[in-house]
């Protein structure tokens, strides 16, 4: 199953650097593609693919593993699936313990990863947002989304690893639940500035753009701050998109949205197109398709230079 191709702000400056300052300056990145920084330095990583899915499910499920289990995960197909292992996880120890630390935990029969002072990325944003987003202090949540970069494990597909890609398809989907949910909660709080609410418009939309309610959220956002012409503009992207892609009719509240605008109609829907498209797609119902990655690319070529520059939340600066 196709990772959906996300496109992400550049880097806040400051907002990564802080979590990189802590723990010996020791960072693992796991969503967006993996990457293990120290400092100011980008670490190589193994060459092996299978040894990085090694290092990105031990960081992640932040527990013990039996040997067993990660060789049936991921070394199943091996001649010795027990010298497969061994031989990533003296990799991952060169990698992870240059500063003396053990974060390779290997027992007798058991292996995982302990942190001791290194800051992993999803660790920080599950820490943000909890215990629930919506209660969450705007300020956290504002970090928190700073700090998604792709996909989780983005590029790290291994289908002759099922279990392990399964895995994988689960957590990718658990991230994307948490990003979209920090978005609308910041979209929701920022509605009186919206300013600083486009930023996260504009990566829910990019994160989902065949989701109606991150088109009405863009809109909404666009006509707050005085737009004109672009959110009618809008508008007939989100209009044709579902009528392209499911024969469907715009919501009532998107049509009550574009008869708001300014008094300006915009061209009516197909007569032929049904109502009731639902509001948020079931991921799996399209994910199987190329269609989203060129739809994604259609609406970033078709946006206004200007608010496809904003890379930085105001307030974060």
């Amino acid at each position: 199953m196709p990772a959906r191709k996300v496109r992400h702000r550049k880097r806040v400056p400051g907002i990564i650097d802080e979590y990189i300052m802590k723990g010996n300056g020791l960072y693992i990145r796991l969503l967006g593609t993996l990457e293990v920084r120290c400092g100011n330095r980008t670490l190589p990583l193994p060459r092996s693919k299978k040894t990085r899915a090694l290092l990105g499910y031990l960081v992640a499920t932040e527990r013990l593993h039996s040997r067993q289990v990660l060789c049936d995960l991921l070394y199943e197909s091996s001649a010795d699936p027990r010298s497969g292992l061994r031989w990533s996880l003296s990799k991952l120890r060169s990698l992870l313990e240059n500063d003396g630390a053990a974060r390779v935990v290997a027992l007798r029969d058991r292996t995982g990863f302990e942190p001791h002072g290194a800051t992993v990325d999803l660790a920080v944003v599950r820490k943000l947002a909890a215990p629930d987003p919506k209660k969450a202090a705007t300020e956290k949540l504002a970090k928190a989304a700073a700090l998604f970069r792709g996909e989780f494990l983005e590029g790290l597909d291994l289908p002759p690893c099922y279990g392990f890609e399964t895995w994988r398809t689960t957590e990718r989907e658990a991230a994307h639940r948490l990003h979209e949910t920090i978005l609308r909660v910041l979209i929701d709080r920022l509605r009186d500035q919206p300013e600083k609410a486009l930023p996260y418009a504009r990566d829910r939309l990019l994160g989902d753009p065949l989701s109606e309610e991150a088109h009405i959220d863009f809109v909404r956002v666009l006509a707050a701050m005085g737009r004109k012409e672009e959110p009618l503009e809008q508008y007939e992207r989100c209009r044709h998109m579902l009528e392209t892609e499911f024969n469907a009719r715009p919501s009532a509240e998107m049509e009550a949205l574009r008869r708001s605008l300014s008094g300006v109609r915009a061209t009516e829907p197909h007569p032929q197109a049904p109502y009731g498209l639902p509001r948020r797609l079931d991921p799996a119902s399209w994910k199987r398709t190329t269609r989203h990655d060129a739809l994604s690319r259609c609406f970033v070529r078709a946006w206004p230079a200007q608010l496809l520059s904003l890379d930085e939340n105001p307030s974060l600066k």
